[in-house]
């Protein structure tokens, strides 16, 4: 698995996640998601606040100062962390694990906060090739079948993304595969956070119970 056009993929992920969060009402922030290593789930604060870590790769605050930072606050840091990520001097391994990361909890943010996946076409398309086995060079690979240019994402085709990241349930065909391989996709490590029941946390604690 190579980078090639990776780095386009995360700077537009990024900037839609920006766009996405950038002017959310203040109490859109404390929803909770699927993700969160304990028993009570991050909100949408917290989970951008890990986002934002893995991406500057500098320890996120704590959890009682992330619980009382403005949400703008940390859109803006995420802001910050993304445009400063020099693709050159980073290993492919490196931006593919970075662009996972953004949009698949793109997927996590976007289930909390009631809102359809914006994943980006250049994103769809890498995450898509990893998750298949296949090659980030910009055309869908399919066995016995030559490369075919990507297409923009679809309900489909976004759909399949969540599905194969944990993000919905399986379909029969895929749990087929499943059934053979011992795993969906290929590339299982891929997949932070999931909840394999498919359901959104219908509650969660305030921001305070979450301190760990």
């Amino acid at each position: 698995m190579d980078g090639v056009g990776v780095p386009a993929a995360l700077r537009a992920e990024s900037a839609r996640l920006y766009d996405m969060l950038s002017g959310l009402p203040e109490a859109e922030w404390d929803r909770p998601t699927r993700c969160g290593p304990w028993a009570v789930p991050w909100s949408v604060r917290e989970l951008v606040a890990h986002v934002t870590e893995v991406l500057g790769e500098a320890p996120a605050p704590p959890p009682a100062q992330i619980a009382v930072t403005r949400g703008q606050v940390l859109a803006d840091g995420f802001d910050r962390a993304w445009r400063t990520v020099d693709p050159p001097s980073r290993t492919p391994s490196w931006l593919t694990a970075r662009l996972l990361t953004v949009t698949v909890h793109g997927f996590d943010l976007a289930e909390a906060l009631g809102h359809p996946p914006w994943t980006t076409a250049e994103a769809a398309a890498a995450t898509e090739a990893l998750l298949e086995g296949g090659r980030l060079t910009g055309v869908r690979r399919t066995r016995g079948v030559p490369p075919q240019p990507v297409r923009l994402p679809d309900p489909e085709r976004t759909a399949y993304l969540r599905r194969a990241t944990g993000r919905l349930p399986l379909d029969e065909a895929e749990r087929a595969v499943a059934a053979t391989r011992g795993r969906f996709p290929l590339s299982p490590r891929w997949c932070p956070c999931p909840d394999l029941s498919g359901d959104r946390p219908e509650t969660a604690g305030t921001p305070a119970a979450r301190q760990r």
